[in-house]
């Protein structure tokens, strides 16, 4: 069995190799979205304006949970995670949601020509560490450590 250093170190570098560039990504994506939702007057190839801003703030509060939460565990590990408000969880699936959903839209587009890559680099990456997160959370639970 692994240690809490070595898994806090693991997560780190899982973090910065996929979190980070999914990070920056799917903040410009989630935020582009809010902004058309907001903005711009229907059209027919875009989903309705409250679709658009629902799914640009669910990724953009899920970014900001991941955020808080890998912060938690990377400074304080278990124990950080443990007296964490359970909303952030619910913020970090609302966010894992969302990128889900951008999953969803790169594997149903058909278009001949395009390849749906920056619907792949903007949120989904951030699914990896944050899946690890849920896997502390878990194992929390288990141990009778966090109601």
């Amino acid at each position: 069995m692994i240690d809490l250093f070595d898994q806090r170190r693991f997560y780190l570098a899982v973090a910065a190799l996929f979190g980070l560039p999914g990070l920056v990504l799917g903040v410009t994506a989630a935020g582009l979205g809010m902004w058309v939702g907001l903005t711009e007057p229907p059209h027919a190839g875009l989903p309705p304006p409250p679709v658009l801003v629902g799914w640009g703030l669910a990724g953009l509060l899920g970014l900001l949970a991941w955020v808080r939460l890998s912060t938690a565990w990377l400074l304080t590990g278990q124990e950080g995670l443990r007296w964490l408000h359970p909303a952030w969880w619910y913020l970090l699936g609302a966010g894992m949601a969302a990128a889900l959903v951008l999953v969803g839209m790169a594997v149903a587009d058909r278009t001949p020509g395009h390849t749906p890559v920056l619907l792949l680099l903007a949120g989904p990456p951030v699914l990896f560490p944050a899946a690890l997160l849920l896997v502390q959370r878990r194992r929390l639970r288990r141990a009778g450590l966090h109601g």
